[in-house]
């Protein structure tokens, strides 16, 4: 799908290119600045567009090689998720409310590996040294997966439960 949008990103590079290659002696200055203008603003967003779209073409593929399926109801990638960074964090529109996405986390077989704590306003997840926080966006219809290192070590989940009586340990089912 992401992949169709850079067809017209190439054909509008080639078009640039082809008009940048014309005769520029027969242009006036303006023209020939204009021009020039355009090819470089061209070649700046052709990258800037392209990085996009691969960050928003991976999002789900990295978000599942966690450990962590996605929930059948995420429709399409919001923005510009890092999920390749060493804090990757994802927003994803979804189609389903946020507790049938919490249903979802329930069953064991889509967090393999995971250990679920949950909270009223989100769910936190737990492995090892990591832990990801699965909340609703700022606007409606929006989820977003926020994946953190601990440097606290294994004692950190203890000491959260201590910190917060709202948040509670969920067994594998």
């Amino acid at each position: 799908m992401y992949a169709q949008m850079f067809i017209p990103l190439f054909i509008v590079l080639g078009i640039t290119i082809t008009a940048y290659c014309v005769d520029m002696s027969k242009l006036s200055p303006v023209a020939r600045n204009v021009q020039t203008g355009l090819f470089v603003l061209t070649l700046t967003l052709i990258p800037a567009f392209s990085l996009v779209l691969w960050q928003q073409s991976g999002a789900i593929d990295r978000l599942e090689a966690t450990g962590v399926a996605a929930h059948p109801g995420l429709a399409a990638v919001v923005g510009l998720g890092y999920g390749s960074a060493s804090r990757p964090f994802w927003l994803f529109e979804s189609d389903a409310s946020f507790e049938e996405i919490a249903a979802f986390y329930q069953q064991q077989s889509n967090r393999r590996g995971w250990v679920l704590l949950e909270r009223k306003d989100a769910l936190i997840l737990h492995r090892a040294r990591e832990r990801m926080a699965i909340m609703p966006g700022d606007k409606p219809g929006q989820i977003a997966y926020a994946l953190n290192t601990l440097n606290a070590g294994p004692n950190t989940v203890l000491a959260d439960r201590r910190e917060s009586p709202e948040l509670t340990r969920r067994t594998a089912n």
